[in-house]
């Protein structure tokens, strides 16, 4: 009898073991997965308080940079099968980044409302040129409006383009209905601002475009 319960009490000890060696191989993956968590929350956090220059369109870069290492630290948890558990210093830093998401919004409409400015007045320009008088050769015209050309796009370019690809970036990963709206209109604006120039009906449908997304 006594041999019997000797094997019984053995037997409990080596579950007890088991599950105890299992709670610690659990528990140093979480104290692992936390630990890499940190560096990238802090490395985060250190951009946004010692990078920042109050400029947004300066900044975005820097809010980029942010944005993406807060998704890596979110994606360390998802990788070590930690689940249920946020730090509340990833909650924090989340909050810090989308309170940007706003003025991204905002500063977008504001540059394809330039943009469309922009489109208007080299249209007029355009259509504003004097004929060419009869059996004079119409390269000095075309030449003209080839200059023009170039220096619409590059306007366009300095002024907005260059920014609103930032900008677009900045906005991906969220989950306003409207943020997304905003995104796709950043992304089609060449292809909008070409129709426009060609057909002048599109201008109207267009701009309630931009004010049915106005923030």
């Amino acid at each position: 009898m006594k041999k019997a319960y000797l094997i019984i009490v053995l037997i409990l000890v080596a579950a007890c073991d088991d599950n105890s060696q299992k709670l610690t191989e659990s528990q140093l993956r979480f104290n692992k997965a936390k630990a890499e968590q940190k560096v990238l929350i802090d490395k985060a956090v250190a951009v946004l308080d010692q990078k920042l220059s109050g400029d947004l369109l300066i900044d975005l870069s820097h809010l980029i940079y942010a944005k993406e290492v807060m998704f890596r630290a979110e994606q360390v948890f998802i990788d070590a099968k930690i689940i249920g558990i946020t730090a509340p210093e990833l909650v924090i830093l989340k909050k810090r980044l989308s309170a940007f998401n706003k003025p991204v919004a905002e500063k977008s409409l504001t540059l394809l409302s330039i943009s469309l400015d922009k489109t208007l007045a080299f249209r007029r320009k355009v259509l504003d040129m004097p004929l060419v008088p009869l059996g004079e050769s119409a390269s000095k015209s075309t030449s003209m409006i080839s200059y023009m050309g170039d220096d619409y796009n590059k306007s366009l370019t300095t002024c907005c383009f260059d920014y609103l690809d930032n900008l677009e970036i900045f906005l991906r990963g969220t989950d306003s209905a409207q943020y997304t709206n905003i995104r796709r209109l950043i992304l089609n604006v060449e292809n909008d601002l070409t129709k426009i120039l060609e057909d002048e009906n599109l201008i109207s449908v267009y701009q309630q475009k931009l004010q049915k997304n106005s923030i």
